[in-house]
């Protein structure tokens, strides 16, 4: 499991970039792999993808996800399917023989196959309770305004998500 990051995988950092090595190797492998928000990007990345700041602005708060793909990740989904995130870069372009999932009003990658056994969420499934609340503080948010962010939600909009977590146990139940 690759989790988030405050880094960006556009940063093309050694650190970024070797980790996406690191990747490449393990899902040639067939080794299970779950992109969360900067790991989804990761993988992205890494599998001959293209990753940017998302030209619709950043996404925020607790956002609706339209399953486009019938996938085994989401066996146990129900509508609406709602989660939790966070983030300004996306992965705008798929790698060959990546398929997207899920989209969100911002976010036409919002869950991805990017492999037979290998997966990615532009949301936080493990963060989808009230503690929510605090990593988009006022002062973040504020913070983030001044920056330019053309987020769609505010610090008022993070929910009790819960039905994103199903996806992160469908994952273990499937690997």
């Amino acid at each position: 499991m690759i989790t988030g990051s405050s880094a960006s995988v556009t940063d093309r950092a050694d650190w970024v970039l070797a980790g996406e090595a690191y990747l490449r190797r393990v899902v040639d492998a067939k080794v299970p792999v779950f992109g969360i928000c900067f790991g989804h990007q990761m993988l992205g990345q890494a599998l001959g993808g293209l990753v940017e700041k998302n030209p619709h602005g950043r996404e925020i708060g607790t956002v609706d996800f339209e399953i486009v793909q019938h996938d085994v990740i989401f066996a146990e989904a129900r509508a609406p399917l709602r989660a939790n995130a966070t983030h300004v870069d996306s992965v705008t372009q798929l790698p060959p023989g990546a398929t997207a999932l899920a989209r969100t009003r911002l976010e036409p990658h919002a869950a991805v196959r990017f492999s037979e056994r290998a997966w990615g969420v532009q949301f936080s499934p493990g963060n989808e309770t009230a503690m929510s609340c605090g990593l988009t503080s006022r002062p973040a948010v504020a913070s983030s305004r001044r920056r330019g962010s053309t987020q769609t939600r505010s610090w008022r909009a993070w929910t009790m998500a819960r039905r994103g977590t199903s996806t992160l146990e469908r994952f273990f139940a499937v690997v």
